[in-house]
């Protein structure tokens, strides 16, 4: 009977090597347990640890990229997460030159913006900024034009405020069109630019023309107005 059991058991199917990584994974069997089955699989021992090794999944490449943003791995330890990846030495290594490149770079992006907010608030001079923008790796002519850039929407946002403040009086019959007109023209608008606010305007102006409410109506008639 005995011999009969181990015949029995000798004829048993094992599961596959890749269900036994997944069982270790999900938490329904041990390491020692995984050892056995490879064991019992005819596996040589000399494989059982790098087998092991291996049932764990490596970090994807976003993961990577951005564990490295943020500090968890360094610069030594890319090379290593790509080749576990499947990369080579080579295209390991140029992975992990391009990751540091990216990361670098949006975090410079990051630096620029904080810098042009500065000086956007009258934080930074304009001296300041720029020595800022070359510090963190941009040419001086870069720096120059991201500064005339904020110079100009800040221009532009006075323009606007400008604008709709000569809309406002002037529809409300606080100023006429000839002191509209001179207001605009202190802004360099063109003359169409500014005959097209006024067709505008003009539309608006008409449909706010004030009419006496009763009251006034009697008012002016003892009065005699009316």
């Amino acid at each position: 009977i005995e011999w009969a059991q181990r015949w029995w058991v000798a004829h048993w199917r094992l599961p596959s090597i890749s269900a036994g990584f997944d069982m270790l994974h999900r938490g329904q069997i041990s390491v020692g347990d995984l050892r056995d089955l490879l064991r019992t699989a005819d596996i040589a021992p000399v494989w059982h640890d790098p087998l092991i090794a291996i049932a764990y999944k490596p970090y994807t490449r976003v993961d990577t990229r951005r564990m490295h943003a943020l500090g968890v791995l360094d610069d030594a330890d890319l090379v290593r997460n790509y080749m576990d990846q499947g990369y080579d030495l080579e295209h390991a290594t140029n992975m992990a030159y391009f990751t540091i490149l990216y990361n670098t770079d949006k975090e410079r992006e990051t630096t620029k913006a904080d810098i042009l907010k500065g000086y956007r608030k009258g934080v930074l001079s304009n001296r300041d900024a720029t020595d800022a923008l070359v510090g963190i790796g941009y040419p001086l002519h870069l720096a120059a034009y991201y500064l005339s850039l904020e110079d100009l929407h800040a221009q532009e946002e006075i323009a606007d405020e400008e604008i709709k403040t000569v809309e406002t009086l002037y529809v409300n019959r606080e100023i006429d069109k000839s002191q509209g007109h001179a207001r605009l023209g202190a802004l360099n608008l063109t003359g169409s630019q500014i005959g097209k606010l006024f067709e505008r305007w003009d539309i608006t102006r008409q449909r706010k023309i004030i009419r006496p409410s009763v009251a006034n109506l009697e008012s002016f008639y003892k009065d005699g107005i009316i």
